[in-house]
């Protein structure tokens, strides 16, 4: 029998976090395997004196999947020997969007223009215009600015003109973010495919005739699509390259074919199972089990 940990963050009280937890265990259960689910409140990163990285709260187990993002205990885990889905450097690499867009560049993989805005460090004065003359060099207006850290589509913006931006970078002058173009012919509109094991599982075509992004929770639709081959060789090509066990990779509508929009490491599943039935899930526990 394999035993395993399903590894969640003790610090976010999210329902509906809990609930993908607990799904992952009643399967990993029903494959007969012992699991336990353990939140990072639990669990910690330790380097000793002597130099050697540990961790306190996991005993020996065969896996972790870990449905976190808390980067530092995943190398911890790892050091210890630990086979964790999916890897700290694919995790981190999704996590932060500019690292992502980054690391696939010159592979082949089309996306949008993207600049990174510069670091800046807390307590420093900020020339707005200067930081803007960067990316209206690149794009034009329109533009998309989006936080390096954010779910949901909670921290993507959109600026219609050079007043709209200097407020958001005065806002985030502190934090990581990026400017993007702004695919008019995908606004509001984009596919998520699911990629487990190299393989795409399952796909779903979302809109939203009323915001720009076409993310779920901001009151987007979504419908079961069989995306056009490039799409698929683009969602499980990134996901190669990344190193992804899992992921949901967002792909936009360009005139010219697809622009990888970004690759979420911890893709919720809820909604793909609801709108094509397939559980994802499923997929992901028969892959680390086997």
């Amino acid at each position: 029998m394999k035993t395993g940990y399903i590894i969640g963050n003790g610090f976010q009280k999210m329902l509906k976090m809990d609930e993908l937890i607990w799904h992952f265990e009643e399967l990993f259960k029903k494959h007969g395997c012992d699991i336990r689910v353990i939140k990072s409140d639990k669990a910690y990163a330790c380097v000793g004196r002597d130099g050697s990285a540990g961790s306190g709260g996991i005993k020996e187990a065969d896996f972790i999947l870990f449905w976190d993002k808390d980067v530092m205990l995943a190398r911890a885990l790892e050091k210890e020997g630990y086979r964790l889905y999916n890897s700290a450097r694919a995790i981190e690499i999704c996590d932060n969007k500019v690292a992502t867009h980054l690391f696939l560049s010159n592979c082949g993989i089309r996306m949008p223009k993207t600049i990174p805005a510069p670091l800046i460090f807390e307590g420093s004065e900020v020339n707005a215009d200067r930081v803007l003359e960067r990316a209206e060099a690149c794009l034009d207006y329109p533009l998309v600015v989006k936080e390096a850290y954010g779910s949901f589509g909670q921290q993507v913006y959109l600026c219609k003109d050079r007043e709209e931006a200097r407020e958001l970078v005065l806002k985030l002058k502190y934090k990581p973010f990026l400017f993007q173009e702004f695919v008019s012919e995908s606004a509001g509109r984009d596919i998520r495919i699911y990629v487990v094991g190299g393989k795409v599982v399952a796909s779903m075509l979302r809109t939203n005739d009323n915001d720009f992004r076409a993310n779920i929770s901001n009151g987007g639709r979504m419908s079961p699509i069989d995306p056009p081959q490039d799409y698929k060789e683009m969602a499980v090509k990134a996901a190669e390259l990344i190193g992804l066990d899992y992921c949901g990779v967002d792909i936009l509508m360009g005139k010219e074919g697809p622009l990888l929009c970004e690759v979420n490491s911890n893709a919720h599943f809820k909604n793909i199972q609801i709108c094509t039935g397939i559980d994802v899930a499923e997929h992901f526990v028969k892959h680390i089990l086997g």
